[in-house]
């Protein structure tokens, strides 16, 4: 089993020099586990950005998935995400590896994203209905992160930048970190490509990046994946699909915007930088 070339370019950017050594690893731990759950490797399964992922087949012939992923603080839940939900709308956990963050999943057969619906607006219904289906309240003793904090976080380090763009997005995260409605498990990832079509159910989630919070957070993400189709308000329908309130919607897809320029322009990425530079601008009405 080989580390996919994709892989080995955005793990040394994104990860510094922990990046090269997990990638030297990685083929050696997949190999061990596929032994340990006596598994056949059958093919790398591309579109990972810092996971080796590896379709195989059970010693009953079932069809599975193994996942090693480069652990990190947004994915480092993610088994128990999956263990929360139990197959309820998102992909089922079969295994997990505590050691090394690897989970063994089921497979979805056919696996086409919801991004390749031809009806962005019914694949964005679909994604709401699905994600407002996976609330849940946090388990009694948990580990997913706490909205209120990350937000705090994030007001903090925005504030530090000097730019008008930034002091906005500061101003909504400690108004949304201030929120004090029903907190939720809910999802840093959600959007249409994180949503396969399968055959126990039409479409289910895979990948949840976990956080305990508000829920008009779930559909920040999916509306900046969004913003570039032409939908007339796309926000609202959103909103309305999660039974949120559009205004923190935007708010928190501000702020998740302005994030995402720290981290392009910390990995290098100037066509993202440029991209979330502009899409937050737009939720700003900053010019």
């Amino acid at each position: 089993m080989e580390v996919p070339d994709r892989v080995r370019r955005t793990e040394p950017a994104w990860f510094g020099d922990d990046g090269p050594r997990w990638c030297e690893a990685a083929p050696g731990i997949a190999n061990r586990l596929s032994e340990q759950w006596k598994l056949r490797p059958d093919a790398i399964l591309p579109g990972a950005t810092h996971a080796l992922v590896v379709a195989c087949t059970r010693a009953d012939g079932a069809p599975a998935v193994l996942k090693l992923p480069f652990v990190d603080d947004e994915n480092r839940a993610e088994a128990d995400a999956l263990g929360l939900y139990d197959g309820d709308g998102a992909v089922r956990l079969l295994d997990h590896d505590p050691a090394s963050g690897a989970l063994l999943l089921e497979r979805l057969v056919p696996g086409t994203p919801l991004l390749d619906l031809a009806d962005r607006g019914q694949a964005v219904d679909i994604a709401c209905g699905l994600l407002r289906r996976l609330r849940r309240p946090p388990p009694q003793r948990h580990r997913f992160p706490l909205l209120r904090n990350l937000a705090t976080a994030w007001a903090t380090e925005f504030s530090k930048v000097g730019q008008p763009l930034f002091a906005r997005a500061a101003e909504r995260a400690h108004e949304l970190a201030a929120w004090h409605g029903e907190e939720v498990v809910v999802n840093r990832a959600a959007h249409l490509g994180n949503v396969l079509a399968a055959s126990r159910e039409p479409w289910l989630l895979i990948d949840p990046k976990p956080v305990v919070g508000d829920p008009a957070f779930d559909g920040a993400f999916l509306l900046l994946r969004q913003l570039d189709a032409p939908m007339p308000d796309l926000a609202e329908r959103i909103a309305q699909g999660l039974g949120i309130d559009a205004a923190r919607l935007r708010g928190w897809a501000l702020v998740r915007a302005v994030d995402n320029i720290r981290w392009a322009t910390d990995v290098g990425d100037p066509t993202w930088t440029a991209r979330y530079a502009n899409l937050a601008r737009r939720l700003a009405g900053i010019d």
